[in-house]
């Protein structure tokens, strides 16, 4: 009774701030029980009927905002996330959709320029620092993102985290020998980063032609259990068709893994909503990868949203 009793005074102050208690209350209270129960495409119903009333209502709008993202619905969010942004917002969410945007428009000199301000635009200092890297990388500066790259790489336990992400960059500019050189350096490594950068080989093999090489590589890391998408892969690569992986051809392909190898990081750390923003970020920046796809459906799974999960693979 105690917590209900304080949600709701919470919702009431928030709605009699705004001068539109009388009108916005119902939907706002709807939008709040939907929320809580993770059911995000009825809870933009009411979010968006008490911005209607009440465009003032920062609460609904951030909550807008990560029902955007958690729907997949990132077009429908960049805009939100902007007009927040402008409004003096400076969140988790927000300030991800916002580079979002620029990141999709290769809006590489836009990102600096946020990425600089850090006294307005608030991020994670290691999160800043690697897209701050993507961004020079972008804008041709490729001996200052590596400057940071190597930064990175000098800190004790970062040092595959920085060498995935200098073989990214190669990847990116399509340098792809350079890329598998540096990937080499994974076959003797474990971890979560280390299972990404094998199959990432495995997938730049088959591209430069070397679809035997492919085929042996992956049957001596991987079995067929070994992740959910091992049995497509294996199945592609036995049919000599492309693997179904989403292998980045464009620097904003590339920074997905940024979003996506955080996600993988986090997952058992954090709340599951956490998660899913950077796992949809990775997604809208590289649609095409099957491994990012299941990953959000395995998020929904553990949020209840089985519905969810199935409308990702539509």
């Amino acid at each position: 009774m105690q917590r209900i009793f304080e949600i709701s005074l919470a919702c009431l102050i928030a709605l009699s701030g705004s001068g539109a208690m009388s009108d916005a209350s119902g939907p706002y209270l709807a939008a709040q029980s939907a929320m809580r129960a993770n059911d995000f495409a009825l809870a933009t119903q009411y979010q968006s009927r008490v911005l209607t009333m009440d465009r003032d209502n920062d609460a609904t709008m951030r909550d807008l905002l990560f029902s955007y993202v958690a729907l997949g619905r990132l077009r429908d969010a960049i805009p939100v996330a902007n007009l927040y942004s402008e409004r003096g917002a400076d969140d988790f969410v927000t300030n991800l959709i916002v580079l979002l945007g620029q990141i999709e428009v290769e809006d590489f000199a836009g990102l600096t320029a946020a990425l600089e301000n850090e006294d307005e635009f608030s991020l994670n200092p290691f999160i800043r620092e690697v897209v701050m890297a993507w961004a020079e990388h972008g804008q041709g500066n490729a001996k200052a993102a590596q400057r940071i790259i190597d930064d990175i790489s000098g800190r004790p336990g970062f040092e595959t985290f920085a060498a995935f992400h200098r073989a990214m960059m190669y990847l990116a500019d399509g340098k792809n020998e350079d890329a598998l050189a540096v990937l080499d350096g994974f076959d003797n490594t474990a971890g979560i980063l280390t299972d990404r950068a094998l199959l990432i080989k495995t997938a730049l093999l088959q591209r430069m032609g070397q679809s035997d090489q492919a085929r042996a590589f992956f049957d001596a890391n991987f079995s067929v259990g070994s992740s959910p998408e091992s049995a497509v892969i294996l199945r592609n690569l036995d049919r000599n068709e492309p693997i179904v992986s989403g292998l980045p051809r464009t620097v904003s392909q590339a920074m997905s893994e940024i979003f996506f190898t955080l996600a993988l990081f986090i997952q058992e750390q954090v709340d599951p909503s956490a998660t899913l923003v950077y796992a949809r970020i990775a997604e809208a920046l590289n649609p095409q990868s099957a491994e990012i796809k299941l990953f959000v459906a395995d998020v929904f799974e553990e949020l209840d949203q089985h519905s969810l999960a199935l409308r990702v693979y539509e």
